[in-house]
């Protein structure tokens, strides 16, 4: 992540949570907290540093709105008989779901209550910034590339989740998808070193892109102590351009993230009114191309460990 990514990620976090923090003693009815904060800021063991922040607030006890913003890092290398190359991707995202209805709107209607069973649906914007790099250099390393490129986009998303809520333990999933096909736009910069010297080429596009992603949750309260686990699956449809002797081909691709972590929180210490967490999560990321004339592309796999920490959850 550079610098500048950096700095808006740190300051987006730190807006997001003094907003939510300061807002933790407003209960609605003396009973709900009309706001709530996450807070992980999350170090690799590639020398990256993830993070993530969201924040809900609870306008009546069946309507809310929630506010997310997140920050993921991958590295991924191939080798072969042709040369070596490394793909470096940021991902950066933010979103808020404007109007989310849970299930409490239902036991106002129906004549009975299910305390135990939450349900919810809404509607979301999302903006997301990728940045990427790849580079690398033929087996004879008598060629190199270096190309830098980044995507981004605004999508509608529509979510539907629920859970059991038993006090002591509690699990929830989340479904989120985009209903329609929205433009994505693409620019960047490569330079190579071939044939005829160093070629530097400016390339640009646009084109439609679809994306979904699966979570779950499940808590275990302890009393002095929780315990958590997490997972996460997340699938981008999009277009990029690989540059081959200063000509830029379109590609299509997906990629798949795979996140499954968990650890501890320790519900004797407060803070604001939130607890701190520890843990870890396993990440896998894949790179495949799938259209036929894909530019020389071909498919990546990488996975690393983070170290989780942060208030909330």
């Amino acid at each position: 992540m550079n610098a500048y990514a950096r700095i808006v990620l740190a300051s987006l976090l730190l807006a997001v949570c003094l907003v939510a923090a300061g807002a933790q003693d407003l209960d609605l009815n003396g009973r709900t907290k009309f706001a709530t904060f996450d807070l992980s800021l999350a170090p690799t063991l590639t020398g990256s540093l993830d993070g993530r922040a969201d924040a809900t607030l609870n306008w009546l006890d069946w309507l809310q709105t929630l506010a997310e913003l997140s920050a993921l890092n991958n590295q991924q290398a191939t080798s072969d008989s042709t040369g070596d190359s490394t793909r470096l991707t940021t991902t950066l995202s933010a979103s808020v779901e404007v109007l989310r209805i849970n299930q409490n709107l239902l036991w106002k209607i129906l004549p009975f209550k299910l305390s135990w069973l939450e349900l919810h649906a809404g509607a979301l914007a999302k903006l997301v910034n990728i940045d990427e790099k790849r580079y690398g250099m033929d087996a004879a390393g008598a060629q190199f590339f270096d190309i830098q490129s980044t995507t981004r986009y605004i999508k509608p998303l529509v979510s539907v989740g629920g859970g059991l809520n038993f006090g002591l333990a509690k699990i929830e999933g989340i479904y989120e998808v985009s209903p329609l096909a929205v433009n994505e736009s693409y620019s960047g910069t490569s330079i190579e070193n071939g044939g005829s010297g160093v070629v530097n080429t400016p390339f640009s596009g646009s084109d439609i892109g679809l994306e979904t992603r699966i979570s779950g949750k499940a808590q275990f309260n302890l009393r002095a102590i929780g315990l958590y686990g997490t997972g996460e699956y997340f699938r981008h449809l999009g277009y990029n351009k690989y540059v081959a002797s200063g000509v830029a081909k379109p590609y299509a691709y997906s990629t798949e993230d795979f996140l499954f972590g968990g650890g501890i929180k320790l519900n004797f210490l407060k803070l604001s009114g939130v607890s701190p967490y520890f843990g870890a999560t396993w990440i896998q990321h894949q790179f495949n191309p799938i259209s036929a004339a894909s530019g020389g592309q071909i498919a990546s796999s990488s996975e690393h460990w983070r170290l989780d920490f942060g208030f909330g959850l």
